[in-house]
């Protein structure tokens, strides 16, 4: 049994709208099976786990409609991100709109496919049952979860450094701690949910953080072999490409970094731990989810 509700509620929701397992058995193989018989029969027949007014007419081309919607709504929210902060990308327009102009533009697109991406989601119905998720997931979420507000409030708060030598603070635990972060957010819920809406809605959020960390990834290789390229060894000796690490505490725990507790602060633990509060207290209204409860 889950100690955390989230479990409970996941299962209760399953069983309330009876959303079929249509293969059988466990593992996401199995699960994707189901989606794609799903897929194929417009509906489940024989189970109500469907509340869209269409499916008991069998209109699988309006069912499937929405699914196509939300998945283009979420590759297009994804390519709003990754695209538009794209170094490349980044440096024509602001050639050509100014820094403001290109501000504008980047937040208009961002907010209407954020915007694209909530509407469709709602219009979505939550689909068969993909896999189960662990009896532990709830759990670990909400004990891991102090920690990803640690990340993304040490990034919101800390300069980021000019180069991997000059990482301070937050930025010798993780070379991308915000990323990290919201990475690790949407692992967490992803683990813990099952079906085909929240699973397709946690992945699109998920792929966001992935594709910023591997664009970062790309520029800095780049970076470093324009470096040798020109044959510019200043600071070589600091051998600063690998003095940081993706994964939280890898770089300390081999080495090639120290955590300085004085760049970091109690300040940064305590305004963490207040957000988390926040978070659980606002969860259940808001999402309609105690984590802890």
């Amino acid at each position: 049994m889950p100690v955390c509700s989230a479990g409970r509620w996941i299962r209760n929701d399953r069983n309330e709208r009876q959303v079929p397992r249509l293969s059988g058995g466990r593992g996401a193989a199995r699960g994707f099976l189901a989606f794609f018989q799903w897929l194929a029969n417009g509906h489940a027949v024989g189970t109500s786990w469907w509340r869209h007014p269409l499916a008991a007419n069998g209109h699988r081309k309006v069912l499937v409609t929405d699914l196509s919607a939300f998945l283009a709504a979420g590759f297009f929210l994804v390519a709003s991100h990754a695209i538009g902060s794209a170094s490349a990308v980044r440096g024509v327009l602001i050639a050509r709109l100014t820094r403001p102009g290109f501000i504008a533009l980047h937040s208009g697109i961002s907010i209407v496919a954020l915007a694209a991406f909530l509407w469709t989601y709602g219009r979505l119905p939550t689909g068969p049952w993909l896999f189960d998720p662990i009896d532990a997931g709830p759990t670990v979420a909400v004990w891991v979860m102090p920690f990803v507000l640690f990340l993304v409030v040490g990034r919101l708060t800390t300069r980021p450094p000019v180069s991997e030598a000059e990482a301070t603070g937050i930025y010798r635990i993780s070379r991308y701690p915000g990323s990290v972060g919201v990475l690790l957010w949407a692992y967490l819920h992803l683990m813990n949910m099952g079906d085909l809406k929240r699973t397709l809605l946690f992945a699109f959020l998920l792929a966001i953080p992935l594709a910023a960390i591997l664009r970062n990834e790309v520029s800095r290789r780049n970076l470093a072999r324009a470096i040798e390229a020109t044959g510019d060894d200043q600071g070589a000796d600091d051998d600063a490409p690998s003095q940081t690490r993706i994964i939280p505490f890898h770089a300390i725990l081999s080495g090639r970094q120290k955590l300085v507790w004085s760049e970091i602060g109690w300040w940064r633990v305590a305004l963490s731990l207040a957000f988390y509060a926040v978070l659980l207290a606002l969860h259940p209204l808001v999402i309609g989810v105690d984590p802890i409860g």
